[in-house]
């Protein structure tokens, strides 16, 4: 069985360079970028891929290409050595504010992706200050964030998961009716179980998943209000990114990975421990985790990297839950909560 180290050896080939120790938290408040994905998903030596046949590895289906990359015929009648083979392109797209994009070209039911792309942006890679080891940092947070797509974390996939008896699960999300409109919960085995545990909430309907941003973001990513600054939101972190025990036991509920270690597991406190109130009841912005406008303007973000400002953004949420979110450079700074999955087929 293989670790899936590919993340890590895919980022130091395309960029060629060394992760530079982390020096100042503020220096990250520099830039924030949009990312598309396409579906499907990978985590760094985080997990051991379910073990695959050489004919399993040939790639069997008629698109020409993967991605932007043409098929080699010896892959589509020899299997390569892997458990998950990527095919790496670049473009060159000024215009465009996608830093990279990645997805699944072949699927096998029950055993998951078994060849995918990662596709770079140039145009924007070329202007970025690569030996900054804050930009570098920011760069690696999204690769990992798309080929974690690629894995399983997309609404489109989740019907393919499996459970231990090896069969789809039975309604995996549901919608449930919460703070005045229907939202989405996913309630497979291992996520809902640490969720109760990590808010203290038996009665949780399940994990609430991101409604906004339409196809490509709502269902596939989780909810900004329920966990901030996880690696998987919708919106790229202007400060840290926490690889959390939701996206881990997210990963074990696919029914494609083998072993996922917890210990690359990072910890986080947002939320933890408040209860049912936190997640399905009215926003108390009296709370850490909200903030109340004007009033808290200028406060430290939820982890304390730096200055924030509170501002209401567009929500579904009728009670607008609301939190502080980092000035970049001292100037009131938006999220885009909408990115993009393309669908290759």
């Amino acid at each position: 069985m293989q670790k899936l180290i590919i993340i890590l050896l895919l980022i130091t080939f395309v960029f060629g360079l060394k992760v530079l120790e982390h020096q100042c938290g503020h220096d990250k408040f520099r830039e924030n970028y949009k990312y598309e994905s396409i579906p499907q998903d990978p985590v760094e030596e985080s997990s051991d891929i379910l073990p695959k046949k050489e004919t399993d590895m040939r790639f069997k289906y008629s698109n020409k290409k993967c991605g932007l990359v043409p098929i080699p015929d010896i892959d589509r009648s020899q299997g390569k050595n892997s458990d998950l083979h990527l095919y790496i392109s670049y473009t060159v797209e000024r215009g465009k504010n996608t830093l990279a994009h990645a997805g699944w070209c072949q699927f096998i039911d029950n055993l998951g992706p078994t060849h995918g792309t990662v596709n770079f942006n140039l145009g924007l890679l070329a202007a970025k200050n690569l030996e900054d080891p804050v930009e570098f940092e920011d760069l690696m947070e999204i690769v990992i964030h798309e080929m974690t797509h690629i894995l399983g974390f997309s609404d489109n996939d989740v019907p393919k998961w499996i459970n231990s008896k090896g069969q789809p699960y039975t309604d995996p999300i549901v919608k449930v009716l919460s703070r005045g409109v229907q939202r989405m919960f996913l309630r497979t085995p291992h996520v809902l179980a640490f969720a109760k545990k990590y808010y203290g909430c038996e009665y949780l309907p399940g994990m609430p998943l991101e409604d906004q941003g339409g196809n490509g973001s709502a269902g596939s990513h989780w909810e900004q209000t329920a966990i901030a600054d996880e690696y998987m939101n919708a919106s790229s972190s202007l400060t840290q990114a926490y690889f959390s025990g939701f996206t881990t036991n997210l990963l074990r509920d696919t029914g494609f990975y083998a072993e996922v270690n917890a210990s690359m597991e990072e910890k986080t406190t947002y939320g933890q421990g408040k209860g049912c109130q936190f997640i399905t009841g009215k926003c108390d912005q009296s709370i850490r985790e909200f903030c109340r406008p004007v009033k808290d303007e200028g406060l430290c973000d939820y982890y304390h990297h730096g200055s924030s400002s509170c501002d209401i953004g567009t929500y579904n949420d009728p009670d607008y839950c609301i939190w502080n979110q980092i000035w970049d450079q001292f100037k009131m700074f938006q999220r885009d909560f909408i990115t993009y999955k393309l669908q290759t087929r």
